[in-house]
């Protein structure tokens, strides 16, 4: 247990998490937020970390660290962010699935 939510436990955050992107031309471009809507939860274990709505297949941030040691895998869906940043991530020669 860490806290008050147990380690197994995947909390509603709803609209209290907010996904910040900045895109990478210019430090002087405003920042796209995407407030979370109902129904979206949040996974914290040793080696995962997961914002993801409703049900697990439909994950918005994916973070995962098999074992100590190895590398960290990211997942970000971008299009639940806005198909702006979607387009400029690829265009940067960053990948993205829909």
């Amino acid at each position: 247990m860490r806290g008050e939510i147990a380690w197994d436990d995947d909390p509603l955050v709803n609209d209290n998490v907010v996904i910040c992107s900045f895109l990478p031309q210019s430090s002087a471009t405003i920042a796209t937020l995407r407030p979370c809507t109902t129904g979206y939860r949040l996974h914290c274990s040793n080696n995962l970390f997961q914002l993801y709505n409703k049900h697990r297949g439909d994950t918005f941030v994916f973070v995962n660290r098999p074992s100590v040691g190895t590398e960290v895998s990211i997942s970000i869906a971008l299009q639940k962010i806005s198909r702006t940043v979607q387009r400029v991530s690829q265009s940067c020669g960053l990948s993205c699935s829909n």
